[in-house]
């Protein structure tokens, strides 16, 4: 049986300098191409195959690196008093504080157990809606009829 896994070729010396521009560049691979003198990004791609280089780059970690560098870039906004930066920011991590981006509503029983709503529908421009609600106690589903009399006459 002819063994078909290929031994792990060392790295070049081009190999090796892309990788620190693609460090460089956090994982651009044309600007590291470029920089590098690698003519096509099919290169990249082929040395992928190569056990080594695919460690090699895993190891740079550049995804964390983006994320860092992202966070970097918010907290700078958010000093510089960037009101959107501020918004998204705090409706991301202020959620127990208020700050949501939209309302969470939530029905409650008289013991303050939560009541689970089997569908919910709004018909916009129509002053009339219909909640249809499933009650724990296992009893029929009641639609709402207010205003549904009046409306008839």
């Amino acid at each position: 049986m002819e063994n078909t896994k290929q031994k792990p070729k060392k790295l070049t010396l081009k190999q090796k300098k892309f990788l620190q521009a693609y460090k460089a560049t956090l994982g651009n691979i044309t600007k590291a191409c470029e920089m590098t003198g690698v003519k096509s990004r099919r290169s990249y791609y082929d040395w992928l195959e190569n056990e080594e280089f695919a460690k090699e780059l895993e190891l740079l970690e550049v995804e964390e690196m983006k994320l860092d560098f992202a966070e970097s870039m918010l907290f700078r906004n958010i000093r510089e008093g960037k009101e959107t930066s501020i918004i998204y920011f705090l409706n991301c991590h202020g959620k127990e504080r208020g700050y949501r981006h939209k309302q969470e509503i939530g029905v409650t029983d008289k013991d303050g157990n939560d009541v689970k709503l089997a569908n919910t529908t709004y018909i916009f421009g129509n002053p009339e809606f219909i909640d249809t609600f499933t009650k724990n106690d296992d009893s029929t589903n009641e639609e709402d009829t207010r205003d549904t009399e009046e409306n008839t006459e």
